[in-house]
């Protein structure tokens, strides 16, 4: 007789768990009142502090610039940054990286990008990544990994992508 109330109560429950979690990652936006706004009209958001943000690394060896290509960071649309790694001893352009990677995560999701980001090395200039592409409003997370060696160091800049 128990499991008859288990049985009838099973569909309606997970009726009632989709609906609460749909919200979470569906199509809706969610609008925060913190962080940079977004005329409906425009194509992209303006960064905090100017066209770039940065942040220092986990252990404090490097220091990371992003600099969005055309001052922006676009919704649903793919886009390219500048990456530069600077010492944060010398002030010059980090030198002995075995590999820089860069990717996008939304912590609160659980989730990152659709796509892989394709880092290449400019002469001189840092780098460029290729490929980015933020499909949700709402909180990110650009993390930048540099790793020398057996070592594998991070830089992590939050963003809160609105409408």
């Amino acid at each position: 007789m128990a499991f008859d109330f288990i049985d009838r109560a099973a569909p309606a429950a997970a009726f009632v768990t989709a609906c609460v979690l749909a919200p979470a990652c569906g199509d809706s936006p969610q609008v925060s009142g913190e962080g940079p706004s977004m005329d409906l009209d425009a194509p992209t958001h303006s960064l905090p502090g100017g066209a770039s943000f940065e942040a220092l690394s986990a252990r404090g060896t490097f220091t990371v610039v992003l600099e969005p290509e055309g001052g922006g960071v676009p919704l649903n649309e793919p886009f390219a940054m500048r990456v530069h790694v600077i010492d944060t001893a010398t002030g010059e352009p980090l030198e002995g990286a075995d590999a820089v990677t860069l990717d996008a995560r939304m912590p609160i999701h659980g989730h990152g990008m659709l796509r892989d980001v394709e880092l290449v090395e400019s002469e001189g200039d840092g780098y460029r990544a290729e490929g980015l592409l933020l499909h949700m409003v709402g909180p990110w997370e650009f993390h930048v990994d540099v790793q020398r060696g057996p070592l594998l160091e991070r830089a992590q800049v939050e963003y809160e992508l609105t409408l």
